[in-house]
């Protein structure tokens, strides 16, 4: 049995080839409109058509290398937000774990850390305390009037609630 087929050029493009936007999605698998849709987002390229001025021709070649590059930029993007969100569940996952054999054991927080850090927040208000006498002092001698001593004693006040609030937030960074 003998065909009639044409005979097949080999060897590499040399020019590109400019086709339709109906013939580009033909090509591409998918519809003209998303060619259009591509080409204003500047996924593709197109050329103004030289016999008329509303259409336009689309760049064969280089289109189809664009359309493959966007492609798999678009799924590489879902790939990493998939492993992104992937390992915000496992580490949500290994939080719950970790809670529940906390409260299964009875060691919800480690006690050591706490007493330790409680001690050394106690052991600053302590220090700042002891020497507030002598701190005040110094510097109430200094104001000429009582509105400024009460506000001095005001701010200084304000000093040691915050040494003691420091203290309890690490308390509270600690995990504890």
């Amino acid at each position: 049995m003998k065909t009639d087929a044409e005979p097949v050029e080999i060897g590499s493009i040399s020019r590109e080839i400019y086709v339709s936007a109906i013939d580009l999605a033909a090509v591409l698998k998918i519809t003209d409109n998303e060619v259009s849709r591509l080409s204003r987002s500047s996924v593709l390229v197109r050329v103004s058509h030289p016999e008329d001025s509303r259409a336009f021709l689309y760049p064969l070649l280089e289109n189809t290398t664009r359309y493959v590059t966007h492609l798999r930029s678009a799924r590489e993007k879902a790939h990493v937000n998939f492993l992104l969100e992937k390992s915000r569940m496992q580490k949500i996952q290994r939080l719950r774990a970790e809670r529940q054999h906390a409260t299964e054991t009875g060691v919800l927080i480690e006690k050591e850390k706490v007493f330790a850090t409680v001690g050394a927040g106690i052991l600053a208000c302590k220090q700042a305390l002891l020497s507030r006498g002598e701190r005040l002092e110094a510097a109430l001698g200094q104001l000429p009037d009582r509105e400024a001593r009460v506000e001095a004693i005001r701010g200084d006040d304000m000093r040691l609630l915050g040494i003691l609030a420091a203290g309890l937030e690490a308390i509270n960074s600690d995990g504890g």
